[in-house]
């Protein structure tokens, strides 16, 4: 259903069964399965560099570059909220601005079935035409999404994702600066108290950040990858409201602050 189960089943299907068929000897049977997964794996990563891989209910469906292409024709503006979660965040957006194509990104397909549901539904019952929620991570997003997104929002990002951004890996920033249109804006909101916090950050390996660490780290590593800090701001508990699951769960409930920064993305220097 879902990537670890495709993959099992394509494995059981495509590689246990037909060897245990032929009879093939225990001798040659690990090498033989090594050489069948090796080319079910680059069958798989050649379709996640092609298409982008849709949750549609509890189900996927890959889409390649012309169906993308067609589904963004009405809209006037897309924003992709990466890291999205359960997919709340744009589900929410989507319905306050139908000009707009909201997709969400993340790499956890079941988190986002409920949306996937709910989305899908008559209008008069909460669904939305215009989200659309894709199982990926930000790195193996295809080529097709570059320069696609007037807006680019992060909300709360967490474990290899928030390091990347934190301790800045060049190759995500550059990735993420290329799936903006010149001039598109960027929206990273991040659990700011997580900073207090020693043994969280060990476990992580994670600095400390505070207004010192973004001047002379982040606005450097971010500009080299086409993304100009303009704003950055400290948020107390509902200043700021991402209206995400995990963003309440963090910032509200938890009573925490909130590290604001907005890019914009200048592809001229």
């Amino acid at each position: 259903m879902f990537s670890r189960s495709l993959l099992f089943s394509s494995f059981y299907s495509q590689v246990y069964l037909p060897l245990l068929g032929q009879g093939v000897d225990k001798s040659l049977f690990k090498s033989s399965i090594n050489e069948r997964i090796g080319c079910l794996f680059r069958q798989f990563n050649h379709q996640r560099e092609t298409e982008l891989i849709f949750i549609k209910k509890r189900t996927t469906q890959p889409v390649n570059q012309v169906q993308f292409e067609q589904l963004c024709s009405p809209y006037s503006r897309i924003c992709l909220d990466l890291g999205t979660g359960d997919g709340k965040f744009p589900y929410n957006e989507a319905k306050k601005d139908p000009k707009t194509l909201f997709l969400g990104v993340d790499i956890c397909p079941q988190a986002m079935c409920e949306i996937s549901i709910k989305a899908a539904k008559k209008p008069a019952r909460g669904g939305v035409s215009n989200v659309g929620l894709i199982y990926s991570t930000v790195e193996d997003l295809p080529q097709f999404l570059v320069n696609v997104a007037d807006k680019i929002t992060i909300n709360y990002p967490w474990s290899s994702l928030l390091r990347d951004l934190i301790s800045p890996k060049k190759t995500i920033l550059q990735r993420i600066g290329q799936l903006g249109k010149n001039q598109s804006t960027i929206e990273l909101s991040i659990n700011y108290s997580i900073f207090q916090e020693k043994a969280y950050l060990a476990k992580l390996n994670l600095p400390k950040v505070d207004l010192n660490y973004i001047k002379k780290n982040l606005v450097p590593a971010y500009k080299e990858c086409s993304m100009q800090l303009i704003e950055n701001k400290i948020f107390k508990k509902v200043e700021l409201n991402r209206n995400t699951t995990w963003g309440k769960h963090l910032s509200i409930a938890a009573n925490r602050e909130t590290l604001f920064l907005k890019f914009i993305v200048n592809k001229s220097t």
